[in-house]
């Protein structure tokens, strides 16, 4: 496992929540350091892979640095052509645990 803290993450969505609230924020995005357990959450309004790297780049890389992994299920958005080039030029190492089985990743 990780040995430092932020190294790692796993990451995952939830929702659609109904009602979406006033800003129209129907979905969360959680992400968890396995080595601190330190919790990272902000409301979305869409699942696109472009709201998942603006997450990764503000609430992860610019408070915590660049992390060695990101554990995510095999959802669409996680494993997009633009989520792997943004872990590719961050030199992010992107798993993938069994989708709808929550316990494969084991922290999200």
């Amino acid at each position: 496992m990780h040995s430092w803290p932020f190294r790692g993450w796993a990451m995952d969505l939830i929702g659609r929540i109904y009602p979406a609230c006033s800003k129209q924020h129907c979905f969360i995005i959680v992400a968890t350091n396995y080595f601190t357990k330190w919790v990272e959450a902000k409301p979305i309004k869409s699942t696109t892979s472009q709201e998942i790297i603006t997450f990764i780049e503000e609430q992860i890389v610019q408070r915590f640095g660049i992390p060695e992994s990101i554990t995510t299920d095999k959802g669409t958005s996680f494993i997009s052509r633009e989520m792997q080039d943004m872990a590719e030029g961050l030199k992010i190492k992107l798993l993938q645990s069994t989708p709808y089985y929550a316990q494969a990743n084991g922290q999200a």
